[in-house]
C-alpha cells in the first residue's frame, strides 16, 4: 500500500511540526510488507517501516502491494495518513492517536467531558500524575484533533503520537587531530582498509571513556611523562623505573613504551591521538633491555601493590623459546591473585611477532594472562603474529595496508604496530570494562573478552568446535560488545550464596517473562538501562541490597519446584522494583 505525501495539505501549526513541503508526489512512503505491527517489532530505523522510493516511476509488484497492505493494516488498522516532518527534517508517521494531558487542577470528569465533546475514543490512561490519556478518532490522523484540543482551557498538551526514528546516540569524535588516522579505533575504509575492522571504539565510548579510578600499567621501555597525550591533571600514577629502582620511568631512547601507552590511554583532547581508554590513568614502569630477573619481578610487584588494575606487556623474544623464571612467575601470579583487593589484576601480553608457536613463550602463554595476537585493517591475520592454542583474542594492528598511529617520544608516529600495539589496545578495553564494573574479577574480564570477541576470517581462521582459532583466539576484541557482556545479574548477586544458582534466573525469564507482553517490556527495560543499573550497583549500597533481595526471592521461588501456571504482574514487576525506585522510570504497560 502506497502512502502518498500530500503536497496540498496546510502546515501543522503545532510548535515544532509542519507537513512535508513537497510540490509534487515524486516521493512516496511505502509500508514494508515484511514487518508486522510496529509496536511488536523492534525497529532500528523508521525507513525499515516506510522506505522512501525516490523515483515516482518506481512501482511495487502486486504481491509486494498486498504484503504492504497487510502490514499497514496490522500496524494501523488499515488507515493511511500523510507523513510529516519536524523542523529538523526528521521523518514522522502519524498513528491516528493523540496524547492529551490536562492541568493538575482539572478534575478527571471535566477532562473526560472535554474528550467526549470531540468524539475521542480513549485507548489507555498515561502514567502521569495529572490526568492524561492516549485517544483516537476513527479515520483521522490525529493532527487536527491535537490542534483543536491544544486550544481548550485546561489542556496542558495535545500531541500526535507520531512514529519517529530514535537512533542510538553516536559517540562524538575525539577532538584529537589525528583521530581520523587511527583506523584501529574506527575503520571507515581509510587507506584501503575494511570498514568495521576495528575495536569499535565509538560504540564503547557511548557507554564510557574510562574512569580515572582505573589504572593501566605499561611495563616497557619507559614513557615520556611530559608528552601531551598524558598531560591531563593526575594522569600519571606511581611511575617506576624497575631498572634503576627510582621513580623516573623516562625512556633512554626507544619510543616503544610511549607508543604502547598512547594506544591504551592517550587522553581525550590532550594531544593529537587518543587511546581506547582516554579517561583512565597511566602507571608507567620502565624495564631495561638487559635486566635481572629480580628487577622484572619487582616491576610486577610494584604494579599491583601500587594499584594497577591492568598490566600491559609488549616485550619478549622472537625466534627462540623464552622461559619464565620462578621469581617472575611468582610476582605475576601474586598480581593475578592479590591485585585489585583480591579481585586480580588483568595481565595482557603481546603474543609475539615471530610467526611461531606462542607456547614457546612461557611469559605470554601463562594460562592466567591474556595472550593477544594481531589482525589487520582488512580483518585478516598479520603474517608475523604468533599462534597456538594459548592465543586468547586478537586486536587490530599493522600487517595490512596501514600501521598504527599513536604517541611517540617528542611527537607521534604512524608506523607503530605488531602485537606490541595489539596488547595495550586490549588492555585499554579491559580498563573500560573495569570502569563500568570494578567488581569484576580478572578471570571474569578475560572470560568476557573471549566470549564477546568477533570471529573474523571464517575461511582461513581454522576455528574449532569451541569457537577458538589458533591464529585469532576467540576473535577480534570488540570494546562495545565486551562492555555489553557484563551481566548486571551477576553483579547484583556478587557475594550472595544465591550466585551459584543464577541459572534459575534464566529459567524464570523463559517461563514467566519471555512469553508475555508485560514480561517482554520488563526485559526491554532492563536491557536499555543495563549500564545505569551497573552504575547504581557500583555506587549505591541500598540499591544493591534491594536488587539482591529481589533476585534471591526469584531464585528461591524457582527452587521451590511448584510454580503456578500464571504469575501475577506484581511478582513479575518485582524483578525490576529496585531499579524503578532508584532510576525514577516507569515500566511500560
Amino acid at each position: 500500500m502506497v502512502v502518498p505525501v500530500d503536497p496540498e495539505r496546510g502546515a501543522v501549526s503545532l510548535p515544532g511540526w509542519r507537513t512535508v513541503p513537497l510540490s509534487s508526489n515524486r516521493f512516496q512512503l511505502v509500508v514494508n510488507g515484511e514487518l508486522i505491527d510496529e509496536r511488536a517489532t523492534e525497529l532500528r530505523r523508521i525507513e525499515d517501516l516506510i522506505p522512501i522510493l525516490r523515483e515516482a516511476e518506481a512501482k511495487l509488484e502486486t504481491e509486494d502491494e498486498n504484503r504492504a497492505e497487510r502490514s499497514l493494516r496490522a500496524a494501523f488498522g488499515g488507515r493511511a495518513f500523510s507523513a510529516v516532518l519536524d523542523e529538523t527534517g526528521a521523518l514522522l508517521l502519524p498513528t491516528g492517536e493523540v496524547a492529551v494531558g490536562f492541568e493538575t487542577d482539572i478534575t478527571e470528569d471535566a477532562a473526560l467531558a472535554t474528550l467526549a465533546r470531540y468524539g475521542a475514543r480513549i485507548l489507555r490512561r498515561l502514567p502521569l500524575s495529572a490526568p492524561a490519556w492516549l485517544v483516537t478518532i476513527p479515520e483521522e490522523d490525529g493532527v487536527a484533533l491535537a490542534l483543536a484540543l491544544a486550544g481548550e482551557p485546561g489542556v496542558r498538551f495535545a500531541s500526535p503520537n507520531f512514529i519517529e526514528e530514535v537512533p542510538e546516540r553516536r559517540a562524538e569524535a575525539p577532538p584529537n587531530a589525528l583521530f581520523a588516522e587511527q583506523w584501529h579505533l574506527e575503520n571507515t575504509g581509510q587507506g584501503g582498509g575494511l570498514p568495521g575492522a576495528d575495536v569499535n571504539a565509538r560504540g564503547a565510548w557511548r557507554i564510557t571513556r574510562g574512569a580515572p579510578e582505573i589504572v593501566v600499567c605499561i611495563i616497557d621501555s619507559g614513557v615520556e611523562l611530559a608528552h601531551p597525550s598524558f598531560s591531563a591533571p593526575g594522569k600519571i600514577v606511581a611511575p617506576f623505573d624497575a631498572a634503576d629502582g627510582d621513580t623516573d620511568p623516562a625512556p633512554m631512547a626507544s619510543s616503544h613504551g610511549t607508543s604502547c601507552a598512547g594506544v591504551a590511554v592517550a587522553g581525550w583532547g590532550t594531544g593529537d591521538v587518543v587511546g581506547i581508554a582516554p579517561n583512565c590513568r597511566l602507571m608507567p614502569i620502565r624495564r631495561a633491555g638487559i635486566s635481572e630477573h629480580v628487577r622484572m619481578a619487582e616491576a610486577f610487584s610494584w604494579a599491583w601493590q601500587q594499584g594497577a588494575d591492568v598490566i600491559s606487556c609488549s616485550f619478549g623474544y622472537d625466534g627462540r623459546p623464552w622461559i619464565l623464571p620462578d621469581v617472575v612467575r611468582a610476582a605475576m601470579e601474586e598480581a593475578i591473585a592479590l591485585g585489585r583487593q583480591g579481585r586480580g589484576a588483568v595481565i595482557v601480553w603481546a603474543a609475539g611477532n615471530g610467526n611461531e608457536a606462542v607456547s614457546d613463550d612461557e611469559w605470554a602463554s601463562h594460562p592466567e594472562t591474556l595472550a593477544v595476537a594481531a589482525s589487520t585493517d582488512i580483518d585478516t591475520r598479520a603474517g608475523y603474529s604468533d599462534f597456538g592454542p594459548e592465543i586468547d583474542v586478537c586486536a587490530p594492528s599493522s600487517g595490512g595496508f596501514r600501521s598504527i598511529t599513536t604517541s611517540s617520544n617528542g611527537g607521534y608516529t604512524s608506523f607503530f604496530g605488531g602485537t606490541s600495539s595489539a596488547a595495550p589496545l586490549v588492555a585499554g578495553v579491559a580498563a573500560l570494562m573495569l570502569s563500568v564494573c570494578p567488581a569484576l574479577t580478572g578471570a571474569e574480564v578475560r572470560a568476557i573478552l573471549r566470549s564477546t570477541a568477533v570471529q573474523i576470517d571464517a575461511e582461513e581462521g581454522e576455528y574449532d568446535n569451541t569457537g577458538h582459532s589458533r591464529f585469532y583466539g576467540y576473535g577480534r576484541v570488540d570494546a562495545a560488545r565486551a562492555l555489553e557482556g557484563i551481566s548486571p545479574l551477576i553483579e547484583a548477586l556478587r557475594g550472595s550464596p544465591a550466585l551459584a544458582d543464577i541459572g534459575l534466573i534464566d529459567g524464570f525469564t523463559a517461563a514467566y517473562l519471555a512469553p508475555s507482553a508485560a514480561g517482554q517490556a520488563i526485559l526491554a527495560y532492563l536491557n536499555t538501562r543495563r549500564f545505569i543499573i551497573l552504575s547504581l550497583l557500583k555506587s549505591d549500597i541500598a540499591f544493591r541490597q534491594r536488587a539482591q533481595t529481589v533476585l534471591e526471592t526469584i531464585i528461591q521461588f524457582m527452587k521451590g519446584g511448584e510454580h503456578p501456571d500464571d504469575i501475577t504482574d506484581a511478582a513479575v514487576l518485582a524483578l525490576t522494583g529496585a531499579a524503578q525506585d532508584l532510576i525514577g522510570a516507569s515500566i511500560p504497560s
